[in-house]
């Protein structure tokens, strides 16, 4: 055979294995686009925004880069960040909003499925709490104290420093009501009553024992009140797991709702009139409660907690060091309403 004819069949034998391989990558791109897979990604390096207006945040390439995923071949990957929503900026020292998916919200406790941390600024600087301390405090009188047990008030709770919840010397007055008094009114007499029921030093102990078991590995306690102390502090990514945790306990967060609350002491003879402190009950869609904190040193301080029944979960939102009373709840305010828009469940 010529050289001119193995020339030839060579070049045809060559254009018969390119077309072949070119229709068995066109098949294979077609079914995977047919079949929606559901691990579909891109890896860009400078992706345009309109172009991809999704993003899953905690998704990384082995190089660095991000990963943007189509909405429409995984759907699995949610909440979506739409980043057209700019991030608020607040003047806080510290914030956190934290999603906190349920298992089963039918089931006392209702059980956690995962974390997932939508927005953060300094979530794990010790930070001065105010009276967030007395979400510890109320968790461990709900879990060491009788609620229908009475305290006799005593002249040193009655003296206190601080909110006082109008307590009088002598009168003795129900656990539950004293939590109410507490947590509405952010009562320090009542948080000292109840501490001194467990003996002071024991109560403080239980405490920090709780934060070390729940791995709370920025928070320390010195005092039931949230008193200005250097050595009780926590930080927003802690106070946040604390309200994970605190979840179990479905009449705690009966109390954190409460608008307003009335009792009568033991006798019936003195009547209390406390009422929720926390503004944003009345401005917040869907809040389930939460605790307002103030000192000179902590700054403005604010714990709540939203239902969010499109991903049965719950978003915790903790805010610390607030130059001033009302920014505080302007901030969280924005936070959530930020939040309802830059994400999609």
């Amino acid at each position: 055979m010529s050289p001119d004819k193995i020339f030839v069949i060579s070049l045809f034998l060559i254009s018969i294995f390119l077309t072949g391989a070119l229709l068995i990558l066109e098949k294979k791109e077609t079914t995977i686009n047919n079949g929606k897979a559901a691990m579909l990604v891109k890896d860009i390096s400078q992706p345009s925004i309109k172009e991809h207006p999704v993003f899953f945040e905690t998704s990384k390439t082995k190089t660095g880069g991000d990963i943007w995923i189509r909405p429409d071949t995984a759907p699995f990957f949610k909440p979506w960040r739409d980043w057209n929503v700019e991030e608020p900026q607040i003047e806080a020292k510290s914030a956190i909003l934290m999603e906190v998916k349920l298992e089963n919200d039918s089931t006392n406790p209702p059980l956690i499925k995962q974390e997932r941390i939508l927005f953060q600024k300094n979530i794990e600087e010790p930070l001065p709490i105010a009276s967030l301390t007395k979400i510890m405090s109320a968790l461990i009188v709900l879990e060491n104290m009788d609620l229908q047990n009475s305290i006799k008030i005593s002249k040193e709770a009655v003296n206190q420093e601080g909110e006082a919840g109008e307590l009088v010397v002598g009168e003795e007055i129900l656990v539950k009501n004293l939590l109410y008094a507490m947590l509405l009114e952010s009562s320090n007499d009542a948080a000292f009553a109840l501490s001194l029921a467990l003996g002071y030093d024991n109560f403080i102990d239980l405490m920090n024992k709780k934060a070390n078991s729940l791995q709370l590995k920025n928070t320390y306690f010195s005092n039931p009140t949230g008193f200005d102390n250097p050595q009780n502090f926590s930080t927003s990514y802690d106070l946040a797991r604390l309200l994970t945790y605190s979840l179990k306990n479905q009449f705690l967060w009966q109390i954190l709702k409460t608008r307003v609350f009335e009792a009568r002491d033991i006798s019936g003879k003195i009547f209390h009139h406390w009422k929720n402190t926390n503004k944003l009950l009345e401005e917040v869609p869907r809040i389930i409660g939460g605790k307002t904190g103030w000192t000179m040193k902590a700054g403005g301080c604010v714990a709540l907690a939203i239902d969010n029944p499109k991903n049965n979960s719950r978003i915790f939102s903790v805010l610390l060091g607030s130059p001033d009373e009302n920014k505080r709840f302007e901030e969280t305010k924005k936070l959530i309403d930020w939040v309802l828009s830059a994400y999609q469940w």
